[in-house]
């Protein structure tokens, strides 16, 4: 049983979270809304107001009978800010959210020179921390989004082709220790699911499929890199679903044959021509029967395509939606929403910032054994201790 000190933060967490997606909720809406007593939700957000991470934002309405008009709550856009990241194989695009989630810079630069990864990042960072110095606010953590094998819990990169990453590396703890503020790294396609809980708090839809697409043309790499890399994230119930091993995701065509080096069956001649049209045609088909399987097998109600596929927006709609119901089982058709990310080619960087924002403002859980992440009050306090140290 949870003991009153948990039970507590959670509540904290809660009302936070509460006030996270519906900004125009008053105190005694948010008690109702939790089932919590109206004193309890008054201490907190008292205590949130003194922390300067809530604030009200407007008057509301007078009830029927007239009295006191509610005070809307809301999140502090000013308290802070957060950089996201995303790694290309040779640049990088950087992003710097307010707590909201409101966009206050946007770079692309070319990745340090650097042959460690570890050094690459810490300069990349630098750099960025140097940019947005003028926005006047403090730093709270960094996302940092990546293609390959990533384990978000050990803050371990396992195998990125991508980036040339061989072995296990250990990421998180040296950037930790170099900038002294909480640092979460991410699979990239997986971002694409946490830029999508950013931007739909509070109205959330049903289960998705998050397609990144990069077109690729590169040799100079262990495994070299051409034609279109593909990497596929699910979101169920409002989570990020990663696998037993962080491999949920992984794609590689049924189809694929040796002695090609891409992920499809298309021959490695032809691959080396995209973006040709025609090429990237026999990409979508390829692409559309899988996608058509994974959204019929499991009852999906999105599919959305993020990076340079976005281009071929009309052909991509049109071969899914085709290969879906090709692949249906039942004469009545079946309907799954196909989206192009609103956020362009700022999508992984914002997943990055948002997947800290998202675990600021989550409950944590409380599960004996189970491998978590900071967050809720906990990830707030962590943030708070690095502000107090001055190393913003």
């Amino acid at each position: 049983m949870a003991n009153a000190r948990t039970i507590n933060a959670i509540n904290i967490s809660r009302v936070l979270r509460h006030v996270w997606h519906f900004p125009r909720k008053s105190r005694s809406e948010i008690a109702e809304d939790l089932g919590l007593d109206k004193s309890t939700v008054t201490k907190i957000v008292a205590s949130l107001e003194q922390m300067g991470l809530v604030v009200p934002r407007e008057e509301g309405p007078s009830g029927p009978r007239g009295g006191r008009k509610p005070i809307y709550l809301g999140i502090n856009p000013s308290f802070g800010m957060v950089l996201g990241f995303e790694l290309h194989t040779t640049t990088y695009s950087a992003i710097a959210l307010d707590f909201t989630g409101r966009e206050l810079f946007y770079k692309e630069a070319a990745l340090p020179k650097e042959d460690d990864i570890i050094l690459i990042t810490v300069r990349m960072i630098e750099e960025t921390r140097e940019d947005v110095r003028a926005l006047g606010l403090p730093l709270a953590g960094i996302g940092i989004g990546l293609s390959g094998l990533v384990d978000p819990f050990e803050g371990v990169v396992h195998r990125s082709n991508p980036l040339d990453i061989t072995s296990p590396t250990a990421l998180v703890p040296p950037l930790e220790t170099r900038f002294g503020l909480p640092v979460f790294i991410e699979n990239d396609a997986n971002c694409c699911c946490w830029a999508d809980l950013l931007q739909t708090r509070g109205a959330r839809e049903g289960n998705a499929l998050f397609i990144l697409s990069e077109f690729r043309q590169t040799s100079a790499h262990t495994v070299p890199q051409m034609g279109v890399g593909i990497g596929m994230a699910f979101l169920f119930h409002e989570g990020v679903f990663y696998g037993d091993h962080f491999i949920a995701g992984e794609f590689k065509s049924i189809l694929w044959r040796p002695p090609n080096v891409t992920q499809f069956s298309i021959p490695d001649e032809e691959a080396a021509r995209i973006p040709d049209p025609q090429v990237v045609r026999k990409v979508i088909v390829e692409l559309g029967k899988h996608v058509a399987f994974l959204a019929n097998t499991l009852d999906l109600s999105r599919i959305v395509v993020c990076g340079d596929l976005e281009a071929f927006e009309h052909e991509v709609k049109t071969i899914f939606m085709e290969e879906i119901q090709e692949n249906w089982l039942y004469p009545e058709q079946t309907s799954p929403r196909i989206e192009m990310s609103p956020l362009k080619e700022k999508t992984v960087a914002y997943g990055a910032a948002g997947c800290f924002l998202e675990r600021l403002f989550s409950v944590p859980e409380v599960v004996p054994g189970s491998r978590v992440l900071p967050s809720g009050l906990h990830l707030l306090e962590l943030v708070l201790e690095h502000w107090q140290r001055g190393e913003s």
